[in-house]
């Protein structure tokens, strides 16, 4: 049975190397209230560490706040839903190459991994590229050594049943596992790890690959650390809806809040969904979505240096839950490439509070995008009260 990832995923680390410049802080609202693919290679050579993760850019930027962890209960309606624990989402978004070709990137989510790494504080984790990377040095510096941890090829692959016949174990929604190992030399110091040549059975017709590197210094890695790893992963493929779960803490009363993102978004593992086609075409601005699950006490109708427009008279609805939404819509322009873009802040009622999401479209979308892609999201939102 197809396991919605449901990435339920909690809000989720981003640490994130910048590559391209700052966006620009705006005015602030006031306070918060209370298929069939080829075979895949097994021989892999990973990537060197040290690779700069992606940087949402806008000419505006969402209300500061924390990031928060995201997690699900059970008994969802469309999709399967896991208990909650902390995690951080990996996508993968290509198809083989054809012979002597190159992947073939869809720009959509085609799976997506995650995993609980919350026994591994000190490890770097960047969805963007699928890395993970750790230091041996206690405070960590610019001129610390990276020690590559996993990667992948974000490559979704098919796969005959068979080749699973003798798991090496399970992952937390039944999927089963194997690896090989090879020895892994670091490319820069003089040591020695071992590479843990990983693949994951999504379904009867397709597995991803990933690699994990032990080593000399890890204790028993294989039992303390990978095991643990593959044990916790849950997955995710595109014929379910992907659905996220956000916590919040800030809010009274306690909320949680359901949405389902678009095969065409990434999150990025803290506040913000990217565009995935703009993100890995090298756009400036890829920012789609951000927001914090924190009830406010009063609408927010859009930033103050964007209401010299005049407040636009807000698109109204209801949401599949039944609860009333208004958005303002505002028109701006990227700082980075000067592109145009529109501006949607949507609030939805719920009880005495309002939740508030903001959205983007940039000019070169199709004229129905915001109808077609960003309303659903808006609709699917769902308001709980959380234990």
């Amino acid at each position: 049975m197809k396991f919605l990832l449901i990435l339920v995923l909690t809000a989720f680390l981003v640490g994130c190397v910048k590559t391209t410049p700052e966006e620009t802080i705006p005015d602030k609202p006031g306070e918060t209230p209370s298929s069939s693919i080829t075979d895949p290679p097994l021989t892999y050579e990973p990537e060197e560490s040290g690779q700069t993760d992606g940087e949402t850019t806008a000419d505006e930027t969402e209300p500061s706040a924390a990031p928060t962890e995201t997690s699900q209960e059970d008994n969802a309606p469309e999709a399967v839903r896991i208990h909650p624990y902390a995690g951080d989402i990996f996508y993968f978004s290509q198809k083989p190459p054809a012979p002597n070709g190159e992947p073939i990137e869809t720009y959509t989510a085609l799976a997506a991994l995650t995993f609980d790494f919350s026994a591994h504080p000190k490890w770097w984790i960047s969805n963007y590229n699928s890395t993970v990377i750790s230091h041996t040095d206690e405070t960590v510096t610019i001129n610390s050594t990276e020690y590559l941890r996993m990667v992948s090829d974000r490559v979704v692959y098919s796969v005959d049943s068979s080749f699973f016949q003798t798991p090496k174990g399970f992952t937390a929604d039944e999927k089963p596992y194997l690896w090989v190992t090879r020895t892994y030399r670091h490319p820069t110091v003089s040591v020695e790890g071992t590479e843990y040549l990983t693949w994951i059975q999504l379904d009867n017709d397709s597995m991803v690959q990933l690699s994990f590197f032990g080593y000399a210094y890890d204790e028993d890695f294989e039992n303390t650390i990978l095991r643990p790893l593959l044990d916790s992963c849950r997955t995710w493929t595109d014929d379910i809806p992907f659905l996220l779960r956000f916590p919040s803490t800030e809010s009274d009363p306690n909320i949680a809040v359901d949405l389902t993102l678009p095969v065409e978004w990434q999150w990025n593992n803290s506040s913000v969904a990217d565009d995935m086609e703009r993100m890995y075409t090298g756009r400036y601005s890829v920012k789609r979505m951000e927001f914090y699950p924190v009830l406010r006490s009063e609408v927010f109708e859009g930033y103050e240096r964007l209401q010299y427009q005049g407040v636009p008279a807000p698109i109204t609805g209801k949401t599949n839950d039944g609860l009333p939404y208004e958005i303002y819509t505002y028109d701006s322009v990227s700082e980075g490439d000067r592109s145009k873009v529109t501006w949607y802040f949507a609030n939805i009622e719920h009880e005495d509070g309002y939740l508030m999401l903001s959205f983007l479209t940039f000019e070169d979308d199709p004229a129905d995008y915001f109808d077609t892609v960003t309303l659903p999201v808006i609709e699917s939102v769902h308001i709980e009260p959380a234990e």
